[in-house]
C-alpha cells in the first residue's frame, strides 16, 4: 500500500479527493437512478413491454449492488487508481456503445457491464475516503455521499433536454460521455490497494501466519463473549468450543440461525422489489395513471431527488439525539414509504410533484438507517458479514421486482396494478419486522434495551456504506 495514502490529506489535496469522488457519485448514481426516464422512452421506440425493459434499469442497480465484494479483490491486487481508471472508462463506453444498438437486448447487455464498473468503481473510492480523512472524516463522507442525491435531481433536467433535441440514441451517448468524465477523475486517487509491497515486505519479514490468525480468533472470541453484543441476541449464536474454526466460518454458520437476521434477509429482498418499482416505472407510470405530459413526468424524479437529500441530512442530525429511536424512525419511513407508493390513484401535476417528495423523504430514511439497525439490533462484530448478505439480497430484490411490476402492466395494461404490487411489498417486508419491533418498544418502555456502543472502527465502515443503498 502506498504510505502517502494513509496520512491525513493537505487542504488541497482535501479539496480535490471531495471533490472527485463526489463528481463520481453525481456522474455514476445519477443515471443510475433516473434510468427509468430512458425506460419509458425505450417502451415507446422498440415496442417492447414493460416488463423486459424494466430488466434494463434494474440490471444496472442490483449487478452493482451484487458486484461490491469483487471490487475489493480487484482493488487489493492491482491498486485503487488503475481499478477506477479502467471501470470507469469500461463503463462509459458501454453506455455510449449502448446507443447504437438495434434492439432491446443489446442494450441490456451494455447496462449490465455498465452496473458492473459502477459497483467496481465506487465501492473502494468510498472506503477510500473514509481512509485517507481521520479528523474530519464524517464531513468528508457526507459532502462526498450528497452526490448522488444531487445526481438524482440534476440528470431528469439534463436528460430532458437531450431527450427533447437528440432523441433517445443521442442523449444516451452524450450521457456516456459525461460518465467519461470519471476517468480523468480517478487520476486523483493514488495507488491504493495494491498488494504488490506488502507482499515483499512480508518476504522479507517472515512471519507466522498461523499464530496471527490464532490471536485474531481468540481476541475476537473473548471480545463476544464479554458481552459487547447484548446478549438475548447473541448467547444462542456462539458455540462455546470453537476448535480450530476460523471465527468467520463460526460467524457465517450461526448468523443465519439468528431470527432477526433471517428476517432482515426477507425484508431487504421484498423492500428492495418495491423500490425498483418507484425508480424504474415513476415516469411511465405517472405519465399513464396521473396523466401527465412526458415533460411532466420527467420533472417528478426532480422532486424526489431534492427532498432525498434534505431528508438524509435531517434525519442524519435527528437519529444522533438520545430520546430518538432509530428502529422507530426506520419501520414508520418503510410503511410510509409503502403507503405513499400505492396512492398514485389521483391525477394531476401538482400531486403527483407532492407524491414524489413525500416519497423522497420516506426512501431516505431507509437508504441511511438500514446499517445502523443492523448494528443496533445485531450487533457491531456481525455488522460487514450481515450486510454483505443484506446487500446481496437487495440486489436480487432490486433485481426482479420492476420486471414483476412491468409485467403487471403489460397483462393489466393498468399501472396502478404495478403500483400497488411495489406498495404491497413494502408494506409486507416491513410487515415481516412489526413483531419483533413490538418487542423492542416494549423493552424501551421497561428500560431493559441497552443502546449498543460503536466502536471506532465500525463508525467509519457504516460512513463508508451510507450511499451504496
Amino acid at each position: 500500500m502506498d504510505e502517502s495514502s494513509t496520512v491525513e490529506p493537505g487542504p488541497l489535496e482535501s479539496v480535490a479527493l471531495i471533490l472527485a469522488a463526489g463528481l463520481d457519485m453525481l456522474f455514476l448514481y445519477g443515471l443510475c437512478y433516473n434510468s427509468g426516464i430512458l425506460i419509458a422512452e425505450w417502451m415507446d421506440y422498440f415496442g417492447k413491454g414493460g416488463g423486459l425493459t424494466s430488466w434494463i434499469g434494474t440490471a444496472v442497480v442490483g449487478v452493482a449492488l451484487c458486484f461490491s465484494p469483487v471490487a475489493s479483490m480487484l482493488v487489493r491486487r492491482f491498486g485503487l487508481r488503475l481499478v477506477a481508471v479502467i471501470s470507469s472508462l469500461t463503463c462509459g463506453l458501454s453506455i455510449a456503445a449502448s446507443s447504437l444498438a438495434p434492439n432491446i437486448y443489446v442494450i441490456l447487455v451494455f447496462w449490465v457491464l455498465a452496473g458492473a464498473c459502477m459497483a467496481v468503481h465506487v465501492t473502494p473510492v468510498l472506503s477510500y475516503i473514509v481512509t485517507r480523512f481521520k479528523s474530519r472524516r464524517a464531513i468528508a463522507n457526507g459532502i462526498v455521499t450528497a452526490g448522488t442525491s444531487i445526481g438524482t435531481f440534476i440528470y431528469p433536467v439534463i436528460m430532458n433536454s437531450l431527450l427533447n433535441s437528440f432523441g433517445w440514441r443521442g442523449c444516451v451517448l452524450i450521457l456516456g460521455g459525461l460518465s467519461l468524465n470519471v476517468v480523468p477523475i480517478s487520476l486523483v486517487y493514488k495507488t491504493w490497494g495494491s498488494s504488490s509491497r506488502g507482499e515483499k515486505k512480508l518476504l522479507n519479514e517472515p512471519t507466522n501466519s498461523t499464530e496471527i490468525n490464532e490471536t485474531e480468533l481468540i481476541s475476537s472470541a473473548q471480545s463476544l463473549r464479554q458481552g459487547e453484543l447484548r446478549k438475548e441476541r447473541i448467547n444462542s449464536m456462539i458455540p462455546r468450543n470453537c476448535g480450530d474454526k476460523t471465527l468467520g466460518n463460526v460467524v457465517q454458520t450461526e448468523l443465519f440461525r439468528n431470527r432477526f437476521f433471517v428476517m432482515m434477509l426477507i425484508h431487504t429482498l421484498l423492500f428492495y422489489m418495491a423500490v425498483s418499482v418507484t425508480y424504474i416505472h415513476i415516469v411511465a407510470g405517472f405519465r399513464a395513471v396521473m396523466n401527465l405530459t412526458v415533460q411532466q413526468s420527467r420533472f417528478t424524479i426532480t422532486a424526489l431527488g431534492i427532498c432525498n437529500l434534505i431528508s438524509r441530512i435531517l434525519i442524519s442530525i435527528l437519529v444522533h439525539q438520545p430520546s430518538i429511536d432509530t428502529y422507530s424512525i426506520y419501520v414508520v419511513c418503510g410503511l410510509l414509504t409503502g403507503i405513499i407508493a400505492i396512492a398514485p390513484v389521483c391525477s394531476g401535476f401538482i400531486q403527483a410533484i407532492i407524491l414524489c417528495s413525500a416519497l423522497g423523504f420516506t426512501l431516505s430514511g431507509y437508504g441511511c438507517l438500514l446499517q445502523v439497525v443492523f448494528v443496533e439490533l445485531l450487533g457491531e462484530e456481525f455488522i460487514q458479514m450481515a450486510f454483505s448478505y443484506s446487500q446481496f439480497t437487495g440486489g436480487i430484490g432490486y433485481t426482479i421486482g420492476a420486471p414483476i411490476a412491468g409485467w403487471l402492466y403489460d397483462v393489466t395494461r393498468d399501472y396502478s396494478v404495478s403500483f400497488y404490487f411495489g406498495g404491497g411489498f413494502a408494506i409486507a417486508g416491513m410487515a415481516i419486522l412489526i413483531p419483533d419491533w413490538l418487542i423492542h418498544l416494549r423493552r424501551l418502555c421497561k428500560g431493559t434495551h441497552k443502546q449498543v456502543e460503536l466502536s471506532l472502527e465500525t463508525k467509519e465502515w457504516l460512513q463508508s456504506h451510507l450511499s451504496l443503498t
